[in-house]
């Protein structure tokens, strides 16, 4: 069996007949015997029912005056952490974080302060230890010298006011919960909006910023330095209000993975979230579960607690109704929040909650962690954002350098000082140097990714796991439950009984008709089972009729025939047998529909009974309990299943001693044989203490005992082979066996301790003279049950994508090889002819003495083996590695408490949502909401779609900032105007560029996704692929179209190109008749209309008013006759003229050099933003936009909406000049987009076609290396 073969369901038929209880202990030594004369309860229904044995059914008096010291003392300690954390020694003040660090995640990701305490007792022993002893000292100040591990139970459920056997009531839960406030170690601390907003002030851009608009408006540019703050602003809104959602979306999440606890109230077992326990709650333990909060323990049964994080050891500690030290701060008979019970079932009492425990009064005494808490993606953008402005910074050195040398001006603002156009030259650069906007998205991505993860019923505990998927190269998954249905139908029975006829003791039935958990059906020889009696009983099914099949074929599971056919008395005895052992699990009936309540597997053995009418009426109603009443059951002394030895064992006290339903013992002692111990588990494991069966001696029963049903060689040989045929068939087996005892036996039995001892002694041991002493395989064999659990819908075609997508599916179960390895065929894993190569037993990987192989020898079977079989957790951690050193990305499932470790040693653990224990789950990255092996699959292909993505927006992102670090260089050190003004740049970085980004990040995945190998694990995010074909020539064809549309769009609109020919457009004149006119700017641009060159002339008196405006409307007589080309001023007839500057503040600074220079502007900044909108469409894939231009709706909003809002900026009045942008002619526009285009068309038709033929001749060269491969033979080597 699977190590979810027993995870049980109702705790509280575990916990029935617990082998002490620390009530019965008070009783006892209270009235002077033990017990009631009653003997212990068997059932939950019993234990809840029982009387209060002497202390009362309501509690008499309570504490209050104790609660409210307790109270008092608990708030002047928590009342104000940051103080406590102050006063003590060597944890020092908080510090401030650094605002670099202080990123989006850290304020979407808060770990609980379980974590924290783990991370501080790794990285900082020394505090740790000394905030452990400061909490213990103040744990004994305010509890006494730990008063909850030694005032008796009795006078505990007094002064909480609980009925141990019933809880409390829903009124004393409300007050509690009101007087203690939930259980939880701290609030959680979900950040006002108003907080996340001011943090969207803290990074290095937004500072820049800030200090430019407070320098503008210093210089009286007040509407540049507007401009500014509005930008900042509305960006922080936009951030804010998408981080918000962002974190939003992560809490939801993180609710759906909070912890759950089993407690009693108002007589009922229900299950009720973590933070809702209180103190005087009765809650049960068992082993998987996370301890809710710290309790006393007042029924224990073989439990182990993993109290690490509290104390740092390693080693399980036993926990038992007495304390070894009552002064000690972690007592025995106590558990502890926020640890793990790892084997076993409890009840116990709570005495603590919230930061009250153990763990939050230390959490208490340790400073909170300032670390960043940015997934490693992120860091790696921090980092090529920090390197790309390093470069920028020391370019605009270069940049500023000849700005000054020059003497450079921007013709657009005549009228600013050249150090003023320099400082805004400064800004603009820094702006386009620096990608800010990158972690916010990837933050964005991260969380939508994972909201969208979960409608595909994978649930992300953290983030970086999103990013991991997309590398995963191996998945390891268990097989029960993951690759099946988890839905176990018993079809196939063998009995075995030794006689004189013949050598043959096994005989072959097979249940019928198996409709999942229905159980009307029979028992029937599987050679009696043709097609024609199978639709007749079929038929007799359908017509509602109850076990009415004796007309068909004769049915071996009816009680009648027991009493005459001997292969029905072995029926009858292995399913009772069967049906005893199961005793955790119920057949229901709800609505008419069957299901079964506890273990998977064992369901399966509960609805093969019910076909022998054990456990349920002729009327077909479920009703286990007088069936199990006949043979009561020994609770103190059963054996949970172990996952290692693959069997586990219950005890039951014989209605008629030496005598077992159709069995009875044939030893002359017989009537010593008081009870019968069931051993069911794996075949392979129960068969190596299995002796003999039972002999058919022709009587009423068979015979149990030593002569004349051995299990000789030929037998054994008969066995193993109904076994492998079983399991070959992909049917898990279950041996089910038995052992009479005697009363000797079972109270040696309950001096043991630990259930692996009891195992031991049941599997070899005997007494003799009150020793323990060995005799050889005690057991005997009544038979073999085979349950089908098919292969999920849909697996199949999941194993098929991963091997298309080059992700290795490694199944690793703890079922037999055979089993295994048939159901790895069925669903693909691997093939017939590989069954003997790829398929192994786990213990091939151990030495004779136990140890591990070598890891070489390891890394030989993992790199080769897919199906691994008896897997014990320490297995699977060294496979899990084995593969990691081999460079694999490894996916690991796991529900159990034993996986924990392997999860944890995975790149990414995957826990199961429905079986997975709560320590399993705290141990994964990923819960499976479905426990279906296709979700991982899901999950792997939706990991991929975000990572490319993420690839996506970031080239889209980098292609703008290098693009303008590019153009403006060149614009500057060639003497061009700058392309755009800083406003523009900040409004196309932050505004124009940020909606389509985003929207690329909803981009469905490319139909190719999962036909590519997984990416290296430590590939960079953005390779040289990227760069090469994807990010630098859009660079290169981006800067030819803007440098292209401003030269063109300059010369256009001004007839000059170059910086210097426009700002010499303007002149100083003293005229012949000494009229004082002594400036004048000439211009010339292109009109449309008439397909001619204008001249414009504008004259500015020396006050700075403009007295006159010329063009080819207007021809004084000085002035050139309509549509002549360039000229001159010199050609006006002036005495002298000197080249200078306009005056500041020229009345609507209407100058045409300036006008003419704004619109040239204009066509460059509408090109980029143009640019940058089609850059998204062809960034999306590399095949041709126009193939995937429609799949997502979302980017073409963004495009209509960043297109909208650029011509809407250079079109309404005032709004335009603050961006230092104009109106332009629609002829205008049309060129801008023009040369947008040409950059798109040159982005699709050069680097992409490049790009698909590298990819095919890399395809051709693999493929030709595989081939080379796998022509060579061993005669070759």
């Amino acid at each position: 069996m699977d190590k979810d073969d027993h995870t049980h369901e109702h705790i509280s038929h575990q916990l029935a007949g617990t082998r002490q209880t620390s009530l019965h202990r008070e009783e006892s030594s209270e009235t002077g015997h033990g017990g009631n004369g009653k003997g212990d309860p068997e059932t939950a229904a019993e234990f809840l029912a029982m009387p209060n044995r002497g202390f009362g059914a309501h509690v008499r008096s309570s504490v209050a005056d104790q609660e409210k010291e307790r109270s008092r003392l608990l708030l002047s300690v928590v009342s104000n952490p940051a103080d406590k954390v102050a006063q003590h020694a060597g944890l020092g003040q908080v510090s401030h974080p650094d605002l670099e660090e202080r990123a989006i995640m850290e304020r979407l990701q808060h770990p609980g302060l379980s974590e924290r305490i783990e991370q501080a007792r790794r990285s900082d022993q020394r505090s740790y230890m000394k905030s452990l002893k400061e909490a213990e000292e103040e744990y004994a100040e305010r509890q006494g010298k730990n008063k909850w591990a030694t005032t008796s139970m009795k006078k505990l459920a007094a002064d909480f006011g609980t009925n141990l056997e019933t809880g409390l009531d829903a009124a004393q839960v409300e007050a509690k919960l009101q007087e203690h406030g939930p259980n939880v170690l701290e609030k959680e601390k979900r950040e006002p909006i108003w907080w996340i907003f001011l943090q969207q002030f803290f990074s290095f851009v937004v500072i820049l910023l800030l200090a430019a608009a407070a320098a503008a408006f210093a210089m009286h540019e007040y509407v540049e330095g507007t401009a500014i703050l509005i930008i900042v602003f509305l960006n922080a809104i936009i951030a804010t209000v998408m981080e918000k959602g962002a974190g939003d979306a992560l809490a939801k999440l993180a609710a759906m993975s909070a912890p759950s606890c089993k407690v009693l109230r108002d007589g009922e077992v229900g299950k009720v979230d973590a933070k809702m326990c209180v103190p005087g709650d009765v809650i049960l333990l068992q082993g998987g579960d996370a301890v809710p909060a710290d309790c006393r323990v007042f029924d224990v049964s073989d439990v182990l607690a993993n109290e690490a994080l509290l104390t740092g050891e390693s080693e399980e500690v036993r926990k038992r109704l007495e304390t070894d030290d009552p002064d000690a701060p972690f007592a025995k008979n106590m558990c502890f929040a926020s640890t793990q019970i790892t084997q076993g079932f409890a009840k116990a009492l709570v005495v603590c909650t919230g930061m009250n425990t153990q763990v939050g009064i230390i959490a208490s005494h340790l400073k909170k962690e300032s670390g960043s808490r940015l997934t490693p993606m992120q860091h790696a953008l921090n980092k090529l954002g920090g390197l790309i402005g390093i470069i920028a910074i020391c370019v605009l050195g270069g940049i500023v350098g000849i700005a000054i040398a020059t003497d450079y001006s921007d013709p657009a603002h005549p009228e600013r000082e050249t150090w003023k156009s320099i400082l805004f030259v400064a800004v603009g650069f820094a702006v386009s140097a620096i990608p800010e906007g990158l972690p916010m998205v990837v933050t964005i991505c991260l969380s939508l990714g994972c909201r969208d993860m979960v409608s595909k019923k994978a649930l992300i505990r953290k983030l970086p796991a999103v990013e991991t998927l997309g590398s995963c190269s191996v998945i390891c998954s268990d097989k029960t439950g993951t690759l099946t249905e988890g839905r176990m139908t018993a079809v196939k029975l063998v009995t075995f009984a030794a006689s004189d006829v013949g050598d043959k003791s096994g005989q072959s039935f097979s249940f019928y008709p198996t409709k999942a958990f229905h159980p009307n059906g029979g028992v029937f020889k599987t050679e009696d089972l043709d097609p024609e009696k199978q639709e007749r009983m079929a038929a007799a099914w359908n017509d509602n009729r109850w076990f009415e099949f004796e007309d068909v074929a004769r049915d071996y599971g009816n009680p009648g025939a027991s009493k005459q056919y001997t292969e029905a008395k072995t029926v009858r005895s292995c399913l009772y047998a069967a049906f005893l052992n199961s005793h955790g699990t119920r057949l229901v009936c709800r609505e008419g529909k069957f299901d079964t309540e506890g273990n998977m597997s064992e369901g399966a053995l509960v609805v093969a009974a019910a076909k022998a009418r054990i456990g349920i009426e002729t009327t077909g109603v479920p009703d286990a309990s007088k069936d199990l009443d006949r043979y009561a059951r020994e609770a103190k002394v059963e054996v949970p299943f172990s996952s290692a030895r693959k069997m586990m064992a219950s005890v039951h006290r014989l209605e008629t001693p030496g005598q077992f339903e159709t069995i009875k013992s044939g030893d002359s002692n017989a009537e010593a044989f008081t009870h019968i111990a069931v051993v069911k588990g794996a075949p392979d494991f129960v068969l190596r203490y299995t002796s003999h069966i039972p002999e058919a001696s022709g009587g009423s029963h068979l015979k149990i005992c030593k002569t004349g049903g051995d299990l000789t060689p030929a037998r054994l040989t008969e066995v193993n082979s109904f076994n492998s045929d079983m399991a070959e068939g992909a049917l898990r087996v279950l041996a089910v066996t038995v052992r009479f005892l005697t009363e000797a036996h079972v109270k040696a039995l309950e001096n043991m301790e630990e259930s692996g001892d009891r195992l031991d002694f049941l599997l070899s041991g005997d007494l003799k003279s009150k020793e323990r002493v060995l005799t050889n395989k005690p057991l005997c064999l009544l038979g073999l049950i085979g349950s089908l659990d098919p292969p999920r819908v849909g697996v199949k075609e999941a194993v098929k994508t991963c091997r298309d997508a080059g992700v290795r599916v490694v199944m690793i179960t703890g079922d037999q090889r055979n089993t295994a390895a048939a159901i790895a065929k069925d669903i693909g894993i691997i093939k017939a002819e590989e069954l003997a190569l790829k398929s192994i037993v786990c213990s091939e990987l151990h030495e004779e003495s136990g140890e591990m192989i070598s890891e070489g020898e390891l890394d030989k079977i993992t790199d080769m083996v897919n199906v691994f079989s008896r897997a014990q957790p320490e297995d699977k951690i060294a496979i899990v590695n084995s593969l990691k050193r081999q460079g694999h990305v490894v996916a690991m499932t796991g529900d159990g408490v034993n996986d924990a470790p392997a999860l944890k040693a995975a790149n990414i653990g995957v826990a199961m949502g429905i079986t997975g224990t709560d320590v399993a789950k705290g141990a994964s990255e990923m819960v499976l909401l479905d426990d279906n092996f296709c979700t991982i699959v899901r999950a792997v292909e939706e990991g991929r779609k975000i990572y490319t993505n993420i690839q996506k927006f970031v080239s889209f992102l980098l292609g703008t900032n290098v693009g303008e670090i590019v153009y403006l260089t060149i614009a500057v050190a060639s003497g061009l105007p700058l392309p755009l003004a800083a406003l523009q740049i900040l409004f196309l970085n932050l505004m124009s560029d940020g909606c389509p980004a985003v929207a690329l990040s909803k981009e469905p995945a490319d139909p190719e996704i999962m036909d590519v190998p997984p990416r290296p694990k430590n590939q960079q995010l953005m390779t040289s692929d990227w760069w090469i074909y994807g990010i630098l020539p859009h660079v290169f064809f981006q800067a030819i179209a803007v440098l292209g549309a401003l030269v063109i769009g300059m010369y256009l609109t001004t007839g000059h190109i170059r910086n210097a020919d426009i700002n010499r457009s303007c002149i100083r004149e003293n005229d012949s008749d000494q009229t004082s006119k002594p400036y004048l700017c000439e211009c010339y641009s292109w009109d449309w209309k008439t397909s001619e060159w204008q001249t414009h002339i504008n004259y500015v008196n020396e006050n700075g008013v403009l007295v006159r405006k010329d063009n080819v409307g207007i021809s004084p007589t000085e002035v050139p006759p309509p549509g002549r080309p360039a000229f001159s001023p010199r050609d006006l007839g002036l005495d002298f003229d000197d080249w200078t500057r306009t005056v500041p503040k020229t009345q609507e600074g209407e100058l045409c050099s300036k006008t003419g220079s704004l619109k040239g502007r204009t066509i460059a900044f509408v090109c980029a933003v143009c640019c940058e909108i089609l850059r998204a469409y062809t960034v999306r894939s590399w095949t041709w936009a126009w193939e995937v231009f429609n799949r997502n709706m979302w980017l073409h909003a963004a495009a209509a909406f960043s297109g909208s809002l650029t011509i809407l900026i250079t079109l309404i009045p005032g709004l335009n000049s603050v961006f230092s942008a104009t109106a332009l002619e629609w002829w205008m526009y049309f060129f801008a987009i023009a040369w947008a285009f040409f950059n798109l068309v040159m982005d699709e038709i050069v680097p992409k076609p490049i790009y698909r033929r590298v990819l095919r001749m890399r395809r051709e060269r693999d493929e030709m290396k595989k081939a080379k491969l796998l022509s060579v033979t061993p005669a070759d080597v």
